[in-house]
Formats: C-alpha cells, structure tokens, sequence
C-alpha cells in the first residue's frame, strides 16, 4: 500500500526532530544485516566477473576471425 503525503510529511517531521535516533537505528540494522548484504555484493561481483571473462573469450573469437 503506498504511503500518503500526510504520512510521508510526518515521518520526515519525526525524523528531523530526532536526527540521533533516526542516526542509532540506521547503524544498528547495517550491524544487524551487515553479514547478509556482504554476502548478496559477493555474489554480485562474482557473477559479473565471470560474465567479463565471458565476454572476453567471445570478443577474442570474433576478432580472430
């Protein structure tokens, strides 16, 4: 369900009244799904490594040609 205007203008009242909690609750969920989002970034950089390395063997063989 989207959020409303009103919603959205309170939360960011809020979040401009309490810049130190809303600052506390940011670094403790990156410290709580630290591990979790390493391991998707991992898994990123290595699919996109082996598709360079693809990339790369098909560009020499049209080239070779």
């Amino acid at each position: 369900m989207p959020t409303s205007e009103a919603q959205l203008r309170a939360t960011k009242k809020w979040n401009d009244k309490n810049k130190e909690r809303v600052a506390q609750y940011k670094l403790d969920w990156i410290e709580n799904n630290r591990e979790k989002h390493n391991e998707i970034n991992r898994l990123q950089m290595k699919r996109r490594y082996e598709v360079l390395v693809e990339f790369k063997t098909f560009r020499r063989i049209l080239l070779d040609l």
